[in-house]
């Protein structure tokens, strides 16, 4: 009976995020993480020290000023991070994968490792990043979902005003939606090397819309 609950609960959250088409605020907690800023002690849980601890190694050297940032956090696997630096002619892409989940690392007394590739992109893919990034965190919509016992969040980052990043996030957002498109479009620029065409990954990425009215 208890698992059936379980179950029903987790349907029951699931059907709520209908309508989780654009990205929500990061909470107080998570930005001050993502900051390296102090927290009140009663705020201070477990999983700010995590969040703290994590940010830390995958935004490592991360500029709010310049660099474009994806951050995905599975709820048992590597924690994974993509960061963007436009240039003038490329872009440089840096990918930063956990070697174990962290939270499960330092559960279990482990000492989890960053595993660090880079690669030089065309201009015009960067641009298309670019522009998905914007058009997502331009629709931010605070109106917040319950989160379910499993999953997947996403953050995304781009510079904003005053030296910080403009973030949003999402935890799985429902197929076929925008965000789902987006964050499956990033997840595929987490396995570099990227070889061949990315003429559809751009169209892709360009196409990409978060109207007001979905």
């Amino acid at each position: 009976m208890k698992q059936l609950l379980v179950f029903s609960l987790f349907i029951a959250s699931a059907a709520g995020l209908g309508a989780q088409v654009h990205l929500e605020p990061l909470s107080r907690t998570d930005s001050a993480a993502i900051y390296c800023e102090r927290v009140p002690d009663s705020l201070n849980t477990e999983a700010v020290k995590y969040s703290k601890q994590l940010y830390s190694l995958l935004l490592k050297g991360a500029d709010p000023e310049k660099d474009f940032c994806f951050i995905m956090q599975p709820s048992f696997q590597g924690e994974r991070a993509l960061l963007l630096r436009p240039g003038e002619k490329f872009g440089r892409l840096t990918v930063r994968t956990m070697t174990e989940n962290l939270w499960v690392a330092n559960h279990n007394g482990h000492k989890a490792r960053v595993i660090e590739s880079e690669q030089s992109i065309e201009q015009v893919l960067s641009d298309a990043i670019q522009h998905a990034f914007t058009e997502a965190l331009t629709h931010v919509a605070d109106k917040p979902h319950d989160k379910g016992f499993d999953g997947t969040v996403y953050l995304l980052l781009m510079p904003g005003d005053s030296g910080r990043w403009t973030t949003g996030t999402i935890w799985s957002p429902v197929e076929d939606s925008p965000t789902f498109n987006l964050t499956q479009r990033l997840t595929e620029l987490l396995d570099m090397p990227l070889d061949g065409d990315t003429s559809t990954m751009q169209r892709e990425l360009n196409a990409l819309r978060f109207d007001e009215d979905e």
